[in-house]
């Protein structure tokens, strides 16, 4: 009940930004998904673990009830340089054009 109390009081980009978190992901992915800055992840990240009284993920997780066992963690294992969604970057677009010309 107490838990529930505690995140009607986070607004719905720091929800979003919450469950992000919870899965592992890094701001600056967080940012290229949604389209804002790191700063400004960092900004909502900073709001929610301020409201909710947790310091790090894992306790965010427990208080949004959520079960890290069943979790489907996405831990970047590479160089990430624009967002973690399907829509390309530039830098795939240029991979892609550098391949077709034959410059790799």
């Amino acid at each position: 009940m107490l838990n529930a109390i505690l995140a009607s009081a986070l607004t719905p980009m720091e929800k979003q930004v919450s469950f992000e978190v919870c899965l592992g992901k890094a701001n600056k992915n967080i940012a290229g998904d949604f389209y804002v800055s790191q700063r400004t992840i960092e900004a909502h990240r900073a709001n929610a673990f301020q409201k909710l009284r947790v310091r790090n993920a894992l306790e965010l997780a427990q208080v949004l009830g959520l079960d890290p066992d069943h979790i489907d963690y996405e831990r970047q294992t590479g160089p990430v340089w624009f967002c973690s969604s399907s829509i390309p970057s530039m830098s795939c677009c240029l991979d892609r054009c550098a391949s077709s010309v034959g410059l790799t």
